[in-house]
């Protein structure tokens, strides 16, 4: 990926809406471990918003999660657009790998409401 196009992903990350889909994660995975409902590093979050989804990093200590460790895929494609350049330590591994939940995830948004 070119610095351009590393520059441009990023952007799909960066907003200072807290109902943006990249903090609205980060947001939302605090308070799930907040209230026990996730451990420090389990559950999958992800959101679709518009020609995107949004999806909360695998190992990640979600109360410590930020925006920039958020991927992004495209929806119509299923690609990645968007994937973290560095990672938090958990474990002293690195933890950025998407998902292995990513596929069961992006199928729940195939599914038709009503």
């Amino acid at each position: 990926m070119s610095a351009s196009q590393n520059s441009d992903a990023d952007a799909l990350i960066k907003s200072q809406d807290p109902k943006h889909p990249a903090n609205l994660i980060c947001s939302l995975c605090r308070q799930f471990y907040t209230f026990g409902w996730v451990t420090g590093t389990g559950g999958g979050v992800s959101i679709r918003h518009e020609d995107h989804i949004f999806l909360a990093p695998s190992g990640v200590e979600k109360e410590l999660m930020q925006p920039d460790n958020i991927f992004v895929m495209d929806w119509a494609s299923k690609e990645y657009i968007r994937r973290p350049l560095v990672g938090l330590v958990d474990s002293g591994k690195k933890a950025f790998l998407s998902s292995s939940h990513s596929a069961a995830r992006v199928a729940h948004y195939r599914t038709p409401v009503g």
